[in-house]
């Protein structure tokens, strides 16, 4: 089995569960090679792939994430948006590792489990594919065409937005735009403007640079140094669409 291709494929993973039960032998080989050999990885969007186990039924893969209050939360992911995304990337996928994993999952009966762990509340979502839904989303034809690995990583962010900051401010969604990144907060104005945001700009700007300073958004920073992308902070008014944008370039992230 080419367990490189196969750890390279699996984009996903999931919190840290009790497996006591006896594996299959293929299946416990598997196990074993990836924990020993390939995790804890990181996996993109501030989460680490911390392992892989087994629960009888299922194979585990376990990641964790940092859910501070001032980014995501645990109580932001919906098990059923994160479960189409991840029926999404396997249409029509023709990965050697990705095949081979299915091909493991049906001889023994297997489903996969994704449980996604926050350090801070200890809570945990926990998403679940059976090994029918994986055989029918690798034999559908791709949604779309083919995208990047950034572009993929913006597709999960937003599986977890729109998400509500605070009485006024909601966090919509994540979009590049030419050559920047952008985080879209709505304003209501019933209780604040974007004037009050674009007067305190420079006060803004600072809370932004320590907010990409997270250890949390390490991972998405590099990202996006890597592909030449600023990142941004649009805010629009609701309902007037009036907007403003605060941009911290590529040289200062």
């Amino acid at each position: 089995m080419k367990i490189k291709s196969l750890i390279l494929a699996v984009l996903l993973a999931t919190a840290p569960a009790a497996v006591m039960a006896q594996a299959p032998a293929e299946v416990q080989h598997l196990i074993d090679v990836i924990n020993h050999a390939y995790l804890p990885r990181d996996a993109g969007n501030g989460m680490t792939m911390t392992s892989l186990g087994y629960d009888h039924s299922s194979l585990v893969f376990t990641l964790e994430f940092d859910d501070d209050s001032q980014g995501l939360t645990i109580s932001m992911m919906d098990p059923k948006v994160l479960k189409q995304s991840m029926l999404n990337n396997l249409k029509g996928n023709t990965n050697e590792g990705i095949l081979e994993l299915a091909e493991i999952m049906e001889e023994n009966d297997l489903g996969l489990t994704y449980a996604f762990h926050g350090r801070q509340s200890k809570k945990t979502v926990l998403v679940n594919l059976t090994s029918d839904e994986v055989h029918n989303a690798l034999n559908s034809a791709p949604s779309s065409t083919p995208k990047s690995n950034f572009q993929e990583t913006i597709d999960m962010m937003n599986t977890i937005y729109p998400a509500k900051i605070n009485e006024y401010i909601t966090l919509d969604r994540v979009e590049i735009e030419a050559d920047t990144v952008f985080y879209v907060y709505e304003i209501d104005e019933q209780y604040s403007s974007v004037d009050v945001i674009a007067l305190n700009a420079e006060g803004n700007r600072k809370i932004a640079k320590e907010q990409i300073a997270n250890p949390s958004a390490a991972a998405f920073v590099a990202m996006c140094k890597r592909e030449g992308k600023a990142l941004g902070f649009r805010y629009v008014g609701q309902p007037s669409g009036e907007k403003f944008d605060l941009v911290i370039p590529v040289d200062e992230l």
